[in-house]
């Protein structure tokens, strides 16, 4: 009511809240010792995020390995590898700049704690994204840019954390919640297979192995990976004890070594190679990625600190009155991360299997073209290429031209789409730094065309890298082939194909390969005349008297089962195509699996010793030949053949190896027993080839699904 005894509108609510704004709110009040811990850390956050930062910007310019005393670096492949691979080759390097870039502009500390999480964490898995998409193309990237398992970095980095957090009463529970996940997460990094590998049993495997090394300077390099083996254990161990009874006052050197221990030790390679070598080339790479470790450790326990200190106070952040919300923060990281990764699974999808191509007949123009002309070109391509790197080529460039015009007259029989491939893979190969993947793009561009126009042709590129004191020497060169048939097939739900082939006259081939198949490319290839000679040596054994399915071993009891059951097959007629049948199997299986086939237990405990790309190589091929025992439709001995004839090969060579491994798979019994006695692995043989084409084909699954962990995959014809 007014002075004059009218009454007045009552205000809405709106209005209330426009004259009432919300009151902002202080700062916490902090007790002077916790306002003491609270601006040190923040300090030491501040400080490793700038030199960690640094650390990982430059990270491209560490080696990542050494080739013959030459250092390699990351740029150097960077036209080899999809766009998947090159954003995790540079993706630590991103990392620094954001981390750096953060610990300038963000005032607030637990911005800087966010960023720095959400960069380490985003780096490492586009890192291993990229990896597995690098591995399906012409060069992976190497382990040294991918090869940081996040559970190990991440459990090292909570221990740091935890023991600097736990000592302090009013971080005390928050510290020792650190502490036990950093125990979980850790005997988790021991326990989880990667590969089909655990890391406890690579340890107990070391630990076998040790006494028995023939002298000093294997002791010492394997004593030193066991060690570094062995610390994070021991870390694990810590934190278990310490979060049942934390420390009381501040333990600065066991802080320390929680967070900068791993690196530190992997810093005494340094050492073991001054005092081996007096130093050598892969010096650098070495110190570089122990400077990555320590960088990556180092930042990551300050921000996970930083932020388990706030927790501590139910984030009533004493710096809340400076630069963004955490909110903000929170939602800013969450779309950074969550975009980043989602390019990063995009550009890796693996590439599209199978393929429909209508062959036309073939031309005597063409037949010319593709099968003298162009490998013609090739060897005078490489020729060249070796010529001008030693400094005289003018020669061998004239005979290189005059060839390219030649090619040019003889593309007038072909269709403009063909034509246009053809020139310029003859421009673009004279760039005598042709990277792999470029020259795979080039000849598949030809191989497109001819499918498109429904020429009979493919052209099959090769590509070796070789390190010179010059740099890396790339080796270019392709075979022509013509196509007998195309074999579309279903497995599992997707298409696959291959392409049955003849090797052109004039052209070059892969000698005494029935068979090849590649990740990069959408088919896999039967070279038919590779077939026929063995066909030919297979059907002189077979009508031996008594068919045997090898001449020059003791007719055992294996070998006469084996010749039986080759003659079983050479009764059918059908040799030819039975061989032709299984080879085609076996690569289609390899078109299946990918880079990523799981690690079969038999070939990890067998070759525990060998290097990872032996055993990977070992691995590919065993899921391969079984699988010709599983071939649709067709005499599933001829697999069993395949291995006897490679049992008897020299001890220790691959196809041996190969051999025995799946035998114990098909008969259960372990590699060494059949390694040292001739007798048992006899007795197998004979006991599987008394077996008919169902039951070794049942066998054979389950063989598979014993060492794989997975079904082996019905192929059908496509319809």
């Amino acid at each position: 009511m007014s002075r004059d005894g009218e009454l007045e509108a009552e205000p809405s609510s709106v209005h209330h809240a426009q004259i009432a704004p919300e009151p902002e709110l202080e700062p916490p009040v902090l007790s002077g010792e916790t306002e003491l811990f609270f601006g040190m850390q923040g300090d030491r956050l501040r400080r490793r995020a700038r030199w960690a930062g640094v650390i990982l910007l430059l990270s491209p310019l560490i080696p990542y390995e050494t080739v013959d005393d030459v250092p390699q670096f990351s740029w150097q492949i960077l036209s080899e590898l999809p766009p998947a691979a090159i954003l995790a080759a540079f993706a630590l390097s991103l990392a620094g700049a954001a981390i750096g870039a953060a610990s300038v502009w963000a005032k607030r500390s637990v911005v800087l704690a966010l960023v720095a999480l959400t960069a380490l964490a985003v780096a490492i898995l586009v890192g291993t994204i990229g990896a597995g998409r690098a591995a399906w193309d012409v060069l992976p990237l190497p382990d040294s840019l991918t090869d940081r398992p996040l559970s190990l970095l991440l459990g090292m980095a909570m221990a740091g954390a935890g023991l600097n957090l736990a000592f302090k009463p009013h971080t005390r529970s928050i510290g020792r919640i650190l502490l036990a996940s950093a125990f979980v997460v850790l005997v988790a990094f021991y326990l989880w297979p990667t590969r089909g590998e655990r890391p406890i049993g690579t340890l107990f495997g070391l630990l076998l192995l040790l006494p028995q090394l023939p002298g000093f300077r294997y002791v010492l390099g394997y004593g030193l990976i066991l060690v570094v083996l062995c610390f994070p254990a021991l870390v694990a161990v810590l934190c278990g004890v310490l979060a049942l009874t934390p420390p009381s006052r501040e333990p600065r050197l066991l802080s320390w070594a929680m967070t900068f221990g791993f690196p530190a030790l992997l810093a005494l390679f340094v050492f073991r190679s001054l005092l081996l070598h007096f130093g050598d080339s892969s010096l650098p790479g070495t110190v570089g990625s122990v400077a990555v470790l320590a960088a990556l450790l180092g930042v990551g326990a300050a921000s996970i600190e930083r932020i388990g200190e706030l927790a501590s106070m139910r984030f009533d952040d004493p710096e809340r009155g400076s630069g963004w919300s955490t909110r903000a923060v929170l939602l800013g990281c969450a779309a950074g991360a969550g975009s980043s990764l989602a390019v990063a699974i995009v550009l890796a999808l693996p590439p599209k299997k199978g393929v429909a191509w209508t062959l036309g007949p073939p031309s005597a123009e063409r037949d010319r073209l593709f099968g003298e002309l162009l490998p013609s070109w090739s060897r005078m391509r490489a020729h060249w290429d070796r010529s001008l790197r030693s400094g005289s080529s003018a020669e061998q460039l004239v005979e290189l031209k005059a060839k390219e015009r030649e090619i040019e007259q003889a593309l007038a029989v072909v269709e403009p789409d063909v034509k246009l491939t053809v020139l310029r893979l003859l421009r673009q190969s004279r760039d005598l730094d042709l990277a792999g993947r470029r020259w795979f793009r080039l000849v598949s561009d030809v191989n497109e065309a001819n499918r498109q126009a429904g020429y009979p042709y493919y052209v099959d590129p090769s590509f070796v890298i070789r390190s010179t004191r010059d740099g890396l020497d790339r080796r270019v060169a392709l075979r022509t082939y013509r196509i007998d048939a195309v074999r579309p097939v279903l497995a599992g739900g997707q298409s696959f194909a291959t392409l049955h082939v003849r090797r052109l006259a004039g052209s070059g081939g892969h000698e005494r390969l029935l068979g090849f198949s590649r990740d990069v490319q959408p088919f896999a290839l039967v070279v038919l005349d590779e077939i026929e000679p063995e066909v030919s040596e297979w059907q002189k054994l077979g009508t031996l008297s008594p068919p045997l399915c090898s001449s020059s071993a003791l007719a055992s009891p294996a070998n006469l089962a084996c010749g039986r059951a080759l003659a079983r097959v050479l009764d059918t007629g059908s040799l030819n195509g039975a061989l032709v049948a299984v080879t085609e199997r076996h690569e289609l299986q390899h078109q299946i699996d990918g880079p990523h086939l799981p690690l079969a237990p038999v070939v990890r405990d067998a070759l525990a010793g060998y290097a990872p790309p032996i055993r990977e190589r070992v691995n590919r091929e065993l899921s391969a030949y079984l699988a010709e025992l599983a071939t649709p439709a067709g005499p599933v001995e001829l697999g069993l053949v395949a291995f006897y004839r490679m049992s008897l090969g020299r001890p220790g060579t691959f196809q041996h190896f190969i051999a025995l491994l799946a035998v114990s798979l098909l008969a259960d019994v372990p590699v060494k027993t059949l390694r040292s006695d001739a007798e048992a692995l006899d007795a197998e043989f004979t006991r599987l080839f008394a077996l008919d084409r169902a039951a070794l084909t049942e066998h054979a699954r389950r063989a598979y699904r014993r060492g794989f962990g997975v079904a082996l995959a019905d192929v059908t014809a496509a319809p």
